[in-house]
């Protein structure tokens, strides 16, 4: 659990700075669609990790992957760390961010002069990141845990659905700038708040189909 908490924060941390940074140096005509390939990228690791699950529960009997199959995929991500250092070293920091190196104000008297951008922030991506978590973590582990036979069947599904997730991300960032950021996020988050409570009942109790259509 304390390494998995620890891969959750520092995945965050380099989620959050990698988005900044790529808004940062795209150029205002294309942001959405640039910065979207940062999102795309997460997506790629929820696929590389679901399929990575997939591929332990076919390969496995139950009784091992639960014994010590498990670990395999956490293991083997250790690459992609070596790798994200290695990237993380040719990064040139933005312009913005040097400006904002210079200046550096106390972290605290920072924090309360930005609170209320930081609230809305975390009103806005608050809702997005727990749908996200709810679909592709605690839904499919959950249909594992009541069938754990067919527990290889919902984690394909998953992997499968994410790859509609990959593709989707560039069309969002792309619409957001044609249409404005705001309007196309207003829009989505109406949209969510109606189907989120149906999708969710699908996913959890409806058959496989259902839990592809849900959450699709």
């Amino acid at each position: 659990m304390l390494m998995r908490l620890i891969q959750g924060f520092s995945l965050g941390g380099e989620f959050t700075g990698s988005m900044v940074y790529t808004t940062e140096a795209s150029s205002p005509l294309i942001r959405g669609l640039v910065s979207s390939s940062t999102a795309a990228g997460t997506t790629i690791g929820f696929i590389l990790g679901s399929g990575a699950a997939w591929l332990v529960n076919v390969m496995m009997p139950i009784e091992q992957v639960h014994a010590w199959g498990w670990r395999v995929p956490f293991i083997g991500s250790v690459l992609f760390l070596v790798v994200g250092y290695l990237l993380r070293r040719g990064i040139i920091e933005t312009e913005q961010g040097l400006k904002a190196q210079a200046i550096r104000p106390p972290l605290f008297r920072s924090l309360w002069a930005d609170r209320l951008p930081i609230l809305q922030t975390f009103g806005i991506v608050a809702m997005t990141n727990a749908a996200y978590y709810l679909t592709f973590t605690y839904a499919v582990e959950r249909r594992k845990t009541l069938a754990p036979t067919d527990g290889q069947i919902f984690l394909l599904a998953n992997t499968l659905v994410l790859f509609v997730v990959l593709f989707s991300k560039p069309l969002g960032g792309w619409l957001s700038d044609k249409v404005g950021r705001r309007r196309l996020m207003m829009g989505l988050t109406v949209v969510m708040m109606t189907v989120m409570y149906f999708a969710l009942q699908e996913m959890m109790f409806g058959p496989t189909s259902g839990f592809v259509l849900g959450s699709r």
